[in-house]
């Protein structure tokens, strides 16, 4: 994995704590200018978001899954969220959450805590029509977070609490459902869809 920005271009290096799980490259250069070791497993990955590092990684057992947000800075890690399921298929970072979509069971969030810490919360609906079991996509834009999901529907998620504020039918962007629509972001005010090919 690899997120760039103005403090480096960020990688994941596929190793453990001594090796080191993230390395920085200068990008006038291209040459390594650093290595974070952390108190973790491998990194699965890594993204850059409100100025902060984001990493996956798995626990030193590599069995669950743990969120880190890391300042470029100085490298150190200024919140912990997990650990959680291993089994992530789709994750979004906002700036005081982080959001996932686990072991096809449904799409969770870690809120970061005044301590330091996190609280998990379940995304949920009262009053849109919702499948959550399996998320293709999670984007966070605009202020909130975006889930397709798998009956091609879009929901419009408070980041602060996981509540759905709206959501957004497959019959108005894919009527017959035919566009194998598995990705998605949300930009300009409008959802941007990459679907198979064909027969869409």
């Amino acid at each position: 994995s690899m997120a760039a920005g103005a403090t480096g271009v960020w990688l994941t290096t596929g190793r453990g704590q001594s090796y080191g799980q993230i390395q920085r490259v200068a990008p006038g250069t291209g040459r390594l200018a650093g290595t974070l070791h952390l108190a973790a497993g491998r990194c699965l990955s890594v993204s850059l978001i409100a100025g902060n590092l984001l990493a996956r990684c798995l626990t030193l057992s590599g069995s669950k899954t743990v969120f880190l947000r890391i300042s470029p800075l100085t490298g150190q890690v200024g919140w912990r969220g997990g650990p959680v399921t291993k089994g992530i298929f789709a994750v979004a970072a906002a700036p005081q959450s982080v959001w996932y979509d686990a072991d096809y069971s449904g799409t969770y969030g870690l809120i970061s805590t005044a301590n330091g810490g996190s609280r998990k919360v379940t995304v949920y609906s009262d009053h849109y029509p919702a499948n959550f079991a399996y998320t293709r996509s999670l984007v966070y834009s605009q202020g909130f977070l975006w889930s397709l999901n798998s009956d091609e529907n879009v929901a419009k998620i408070d980041p602060k609490n996981g509540q759905v504020l709206r959501s957004y039918s497959y019959r108005s962007y894919d009527p017959v459902q035919a566009g194998g629509l598995d990705y998605f972001t949300v930009s300009a005010g409008s959802l941007w869809f990459l679907d198979d090919g064909y027969p869409f």
